[in-house]
C-alpha cells in the first residue's frame, strides 16, 4: 500500500507549480536537520494551500537523508515546508499517542550537498533561528518524465533540485555554485488518465515504493 499518499500528492503538487523555486533552505542545524521549502530569500512566507494529514503512523523512520514534513505543534499543520535528516533521528518519528514527522522520501544523491549545507555559518532574523547567514537558494525542482514502452507516460519517482551555495574558489574567494540534491519518493505505482492531443492513454504515476530503512535536539516546525 501507499506509505504517505497524502503527503506524496502534496509535496509533488508543490513541486510542479513551481512553488520551491526561489524559495531557501532557512533552518539549517548541523548534526540534525535542514529545513527549507517555505521562505524567500528576503525571509517572506510563501502563501500555501491547505494543510495535509499527519500520516507519520506509516512506520517511516526519521533516518539520516530521509525527507520528511515539516509542521507546528498540530500534527496535522504540514504544508510545504519540509527538511532533510542530516542524521538519524528516531524521536521524530511516530509513537503511541505522540504523532511524528511525516517521512515521505529519501537521498538518493547529493548527500554530501546536504552535509555542506549543514556547515553554513548561521543568524537570527527575526523569530527565525539558525538561517544561513548566505541564502541556500532552491533555483529549480522538477519531477523526471520519461516516455515508456506503449505510449505510456511516466512520472519517475526522483525530484530534482538545484540549489545555489556559496563555497570558496580555489583562492579562497567567496563564489555561488549550483549542486544537486536528488529525492525518491515513496509510493506505490497508481494509474490514472491523460489527455494528450485530445486523445486519452493511461498515465502511470511511477511513484516506486522505495524500501523503509529500518535502522535526536529540536523539532521541524514553522
Amino acid at each position: 500500500r501507499d506509505k504517505a499518499p497524502l503527503t506524496v500528492e502534496n509535496f509533488l503538487s508543490y513541486v510542479e507549480d513551481g512553488f520551491y523555486d526561489g524559495t531557501i533552505f532557512h533552518r539549517v542545524i548541523p548534526n540534525f536537520m535542514i529545513q527549507g521549502g517555505g521562505l524567500t530569500p528576503d525571509m517572506v512566507e510563501k502563501p500555501v494551500g491547505d494543510p495535509v494529514v499527519n500520516e507519520s503512523k506509516n512506520r517511516l523512520h526519521n533516518v539520516r537523508g530521509t525527507l520528511a514534513m515539516a509542521r507546528t505543534s498540530d500534527p496535522d499543520s504540514a504544508t510545504a515546508q519540509f527538511f532533510i535528516n542530516q542524521r538519524t533521528n528516531l524521536r521524530l518519528d511516530w509513537q503511541p499517542g505522540a504523532p511524528g514527522y511525516t517521512v515521505f522520501g529519501e537521498v538518493v544523491d547529493g548527500m554530501t550537498t546536504v552535509d555542506y549545507i549543514s556547515t553554513s555559518p548561521v543568524q537570527a532574523i527575526g523569530p527565525h533561528g539558525n538561517v544561513p547567514i548566505e541564502p541556500i537558494i532552491i533555483t529549480n525542482s522538477h519531477v523526471r518524465w520519461v516516455l515508456r514502452n506503449e505510449g505510456i507516460l511516466s512520472r519517475d519517482s526522483v525530484i530534482q533540485f538545484q540549489l545555489l551555495v556559496p563555497e570558496l574558489d580555489a583562492s579562497g574567494d567567496p563564489v555561488r555554485a549550483f549542486l544537486p540534491i536528488s529525492a525518491g519518493i515513496y509510493s506505490l505505482i497508481r494509474r490514472a488518465t491523460l489527455s494528450v492531443g485530445g486523445k486519452r492513454i493511461n498515465h502511470l504515476e511511477n511513484l516506486a515504493q522505495w524500501k523503509a530503512m529500518t535502522h535526536s535536539y529540536d523539532t521541524p516546525s514553522y
